[in-house]
């Protein structure tokens, strides 16, 4: 569910996708629901949060 270690904090892992430009999203639930019902574009709505390595999102699916 979290791309660290588990028992670790994520603060680490967030910092180091910030430095690489790279954006993962984590514990995100009800995805068993878009299968099989075609291609969707992702939408993640972040918080802006000052000095934030992560925000809860609001998360979603625009089927085609």
């Amino acid at each position: 569910m979290s791309p660290g270690v588990p028992g670790v904090s994520n603060k680490e892992v967030h910092h180091i996708c910030g430095e690489l430009g790279f954006t993962h999203y984590e514990n995100m639930i009800n995805l068993y629901k878009l299968i099989g019902r075609g291609r969707f574009r992702f939408i993640g709505l972040p918080l802006k949060i000052r000095g934030g390595t992560g925000s809860p999102v609001r998360a979603v699916a625009i089927f085609e």
